[in-house]
């Protein structure tokens, strides 16, 4: 006879410690903390070195690099959500076929990771872009380029409108539960 049982709300309150929550916000913050510190030194290279003279063939360089960044986000976008979803659903599966609290919250943080990087990703590559415009005296004549800032900002927002919290946690859980 199966004696396993499935997960309910109440199981979790256990093992979703301040700790667990400590360990999610921290890798939120250092993610994000990435990407600001590097848009921070792009637009340092902008006021104090940006105002180079545009060098032959960089136009055609950095137009490629930013389709290849427009292009990446219609991919890396769904497929980070996707993946996300998908590994919150099989956590969540399992915790209801008999698995621990414990393991759900691991997949939780597994698919946050997953959907941080892709974000990461993403916004870094923008970031480069950005960066080659300006060495390259691109952006000074073609501020267009600065689309590619895109990326960053939606990861930044996403952290700031995502940033886990207990109640976000909670909640996530209580819809995955119901669902």
């Amino acid at each position: 006879m199966d004696t396993r049982q499935t997960l309910r709300f109440e199981d979790f309150h256990s093992p979703l410690t301040g700790a667990y929550l400590k360990t999610l916000q921290i890798f939120h913050f250092a993610m994000a903390l990435g990407v600001l510190v590097f848009l921070f030194a792009v637009l340092f290279y902008f006021v104090f070195e940006g105002g180079g003279t545009p060098r032959a063939g960089n136009d055609d360089l950095v137009l490629l690099l930013t389709i290849a960044h427009v292009v990446y986000g219609f991919l890396a976008y769904p497929v980070a959500w996707f993946l996300h979803g998908r590994l919150l659903r099989r956590a969540f599966t399992e915790g209801r076929s008999g698995g621990s609290a414990m393991a759900v919250l691991g997949g939780l943080r597994t698919a946050s990771i997953i959907r941080l990087a892709f974000l990461e990703g993403i916004a870094f590559f923008g970031l480069v872009v950005l960066f080659i415009a300006i060495q390259g005296g691109v952006l000074q004549t073609t501020p267009i380029y600065w689309l590619n800032l895109y990326s960053t900002l939606i990861m930044l927002a996403y952290v700031l409108l995502f940033f886990p919290t207990r109640e976000r946690v909670e909640a996530l859980i209580r819809s995955m539960i119901a669902g």
